[in-house]
């Protein structure tokens, strides 16, 4: 019905705005012609930088072969990367010309996370909630309209 990519798998743009103050969008390119014949973007490649600093790179995208999502990322001091569909974050950290490599899994399902994220959104005052909720919104839509400003 028209929403693309973007629109529908924008739950990995959440996590750039949840995690850091400001992700700027430097580059995309989307591709629309596949096996799925549709009118919308199918695929989008997504260049920026968080905090006027760090470069990041996110696919969205409704035709891969093998379902991959996670969140990588590489800074001066180590890197960490985040399967979220395994629900497995690695570091490897250097420090002192050495390799500290850490692995945390979660183990929680998605149904008991899912449980225990209703639990807290009713527990919370209504008020703040919906203000949150709307500000993560609307900086979303923000960086949505963004992208799809500059697809080339």
């Amino acid at each position: 019905l028209g929403g693309g990519v973007i629109n529908e798998l924008s739950h990995d743009l959440d996590i750039l705005i949840n995690l850091f103050k400001k992700a700027d969008v430097k580059y995309v390119k989307s591709f629309k012609k596949s096996d799925l014949n549709s009118k919308v973007e199918e695929r989008v490649f997504i260049f920026g930088e968080i905090d006027n600093k760090i470069p990041f790179f996110t696919k969205l995208s409704f035709n891969e072969k093998i379902l991959n999502r996670y969140l990588f990322l590489n800074y001066t001091n180590g890197l960490i990367f985040w399967d979220i569909i395994e629900q497995k974050i690695y570091l490897k950290i250097f420090k002192n010309k050495k390799i500290i490599k850490k692995s945390l899994f979660f183990k929680n399902s998605n149904i008991e996370m899912f449980d225990k994220q209703i639990d807290h959104v009713l527990s919370l005052k209504k008020n703040k909630f919906y203000k949150n909720l709307f500000l993560k919104e609307y900086n979303k839509l923000k960086l949505i309209n963004e992208i799809k400003n500059k697809i080339k």
